[in-house]
């Protein structure tokens, strides 16, 4: 009888849902016994995925986004950075220092 419901199981993919149940209830059995050690894994992954999320925006903010100007593919870096470039200049449309 057994093996006739896990054939039907298989055939209507719910032993993965099974499994997953068990596996499930023998974690918190095992996390249940022992809080300390529950509380340490949670706690690590907690800092974990918020230091990662942190990361993640900041190099989001500073490298992936792009400029805050009009046209970005008309900028120019120049390499010596005089006062006086920008009012010496005829051929830039705008300057900033």
């Amino acid at each position: 009888m057994e093996s006739y419901k896990e054939g039907c199981r298989e055939a209507r993919g719910l032993r993965l849902f099974d499994e997953l149940r068990g596996d499930l209830r023998f974690t918190f059995r095992v996390l249940r016994k022992s809080p300390s050690f529950a509380l340490t894994a949670v706690a690590t992954l907690g800092l974990g995925i918020g230091a990662n999320t942190a990361i993640f925006s900041a190099v989001k903010a500073v490298l992936l986004n792009q400029l805050p100007c009009r046209d970005p593919d008309r900028l120019v870096k120049l390499g010596d950075t005089a006062y006086d470039l920008r009012r010496l200049s005829h051929s830039f449309e705008s300057m900033s220092l």
